[in-house]
């Protein structure tokens, strides 16, 4: 499976329904330390039909939504 990593609007991104929900304390942390240094890992999308799919990093994704971020690093299959 071939994937490119590439800025991805927040506004494309669908988030499917979770088995787990997000954590709210995890968010929190994870903003903070992307504040500082940054987004070190990007998210994984599929691309699909009028944007991307969230495949992984919901807590990510939460996270830069949370410092106001209007794209992210991803990587798309």
């Amino acid at each position: 499976m071939q994937s490119d990593l590439r800025a991805v609007l927040l506004d494309l991104i669908q988030v499917p329904p979770r088995l787990r929900g997000l954590k709210d304390h995890r968010v929190e942390v994870l903003a903070q330390d992307i504040g500082f240094q940054g987004l070190l890992q990007p998210i994984l999308v599929q691309a699909v039909a009028g944007g991307f799919r969230l495949v992984d990093g919901a807590h990510r994704l939460a996270a830069v939504r949370q410092l106001g971020w209007t794209e992210v690093a991803a990587q798309v299959l």
